[in-house]
């Protein structure tokens, strides 16, 4: 039986699905002739159709449940630059401040007039930040700092979009909240649309969401996401551990899986997977052969790897609960939770039982050992994200909700 937050998780796919189409039929519009377009868009959309036309980004900051001038543009745009595209649009946009980006030559920053007169505008705030994890998250993250900042959590159905998929790292000191939001999303791999902030001056609290990767689709999904899917008539879970890499690093940027392709056996499914992503590796769970933990080659490297270190526990209690447990034991590894995933997604496990009795055992195995052999524990049982800081490598272990 499906519970609440699991119905919720769906409809949050299926709504960031819709999102990631509408965009990209604007985006593989490209290059076509003129009159294959719609005759007109209203700004932002427009933002997203000279964007990927021209070789543009922009982030915008609007004021939430305001008026905006009604403004229509024909689906035409020749803009060298960015400063040409400001030159030439800045009379039509005349309600919005156009900014070209300090550091990004080509991102462009729209901004409601109205905000260059709020005195502690959350976005000009200066934070200092070391974060890792997926833009989703980072909104909440800033709110330690800017207490007015966050993730969306209002709205209907098409309006609630957010990036849950890339995996950013981040670290800077006395940096705007513009600039981390910016800089943070790797811009070669991205949208049009960088992300969205809107602020409600009058409650003084700004939602920021990201457009996510151009490589999502409403066909595909990253390979860890899609091996839910495809190890679902197979009878088999799977763990998965990734390891974070910039963006100028030739291994990032996740191989995506078509929603559809199916494989006849676990075998054939893994053969395929190490293939088309060559830096992962497949091993079978020693005592559960229904398992498969899918790790990064770079991570069995790494000294002090949370997931490799050993332990002696006895535990009872929920996935979350447990992954609490080992941090608090001094393992570098915690649950990734936030407020915002459980409002958006309904995605963290807190209901699954586990009994857990290890002596001297690998954390891999303590995190796994406890789910009992059921077919609501098919697919992907956790996903455990490491990022290599100073002091050494930190895991985010996030148990999704199961069936």
């Amino acid at each position: 039986m499906k519970t609440g937050r699991t119905r919720m998780f769906s409809r949050t796919l299926i709504w960031c699905s819709i999102v990631a189409m509408l965009v990209g039929q604007t985006e593989r519009r490209v290059g076509a002739a003129d009159d294959d377009f719609p005759k007109s868009l209203d700004w932002q959309g427009y933002l997203a159709f000279a964007g990927s036309k021209c070789d543009l980004q922009f982030t915008i900051e609007r004021v939430a449940n305001a008026d905006e001038p009604r403004a229509e543009f024909k689906t035409v745009a020749d803009f060298s630059s960015a400063d040409d595209f400001i030159k030439k649009m800045a009379p039509r946009l005349r309600w919005l401040s156009l900014t070209p980006d300090e550091k990004h030559k080509r991102v462009i920053h729209v901004i409601d007039k109205r905000f260059l007169a709020v005195k502690n505008y959350p976005l000009e705030k200066v934070v200092d930040v070391d974060f890792a994890g997926t833009p989703a998250d980072l909104s909440q993250y800033l709110s330690r700092q800017v207490p007015n900042i966050g993730p969306k959590t209002s709205g209907d159905s098409r309006q609630m979009f957010d990036d849950r998929f890339t995996e950013v790292a981040i670290a800077a000191k006395a940096q705007s909240a513009r600039r981390v939001l910016t800089d943070a999303v790797p811009l070669n791999y991205y949208r049009p649309i960088l992300w969205r902030a809107e602020t409600d001056i009058a409650e003084d609290s700004t939602m920021v969401q990201f457009y996510g990767s151009k490589m999502l689709r409403p066909d595909r999904l990253p390979w860890w996401s899609w091996l839910k899917d495809a190890s679902e008539s197979l009878g088999c879970s799977f763990t998965v551990e990734t390891l974070y890499r910039a963006p100028d690093d030739p291994l990032s940027g996740a191989p995506y899986f078509g929603r559809e392709e199916k494989f006849e056996d676990v075998d054939s499914l893994i053969r395929e997977l190490t293939k088309r992503v060559p830096h992962v590796t497949a091993i079978k769970d020693s005592k559960r052969p229904d398992i498969v933990h899918i790790i990064d080659k770079e991570l069995l490297k790494l000294r002090d790897y949370a997931l490799d270190q050993k332990l002696t526990i006895d535990f009872r209690g929920s996935p979350l609960e447990l992954a609490t447990s080992l941090k608090e034991k001094g393992i570098k590894a915690g649950p990734k939770i936030s407020e915002a995933t459980l409002k958006a997604t309904g995605g963290i496990d807190t209901e699954t039982f586990l009994n857990v009795h290890a002596k001297d055992d690998q954390v891999r195995m303590i995190l796994t050992d406890g789910f009992p052999k059921t077919k609501e524990n098919h697919g992907v049982l956790w996903h455990a994200r490491t990022w290599v800081k100073a002091d050494g490598p930190h895991t985010s272990i996030e148990f999704r909700q199961r069936r």
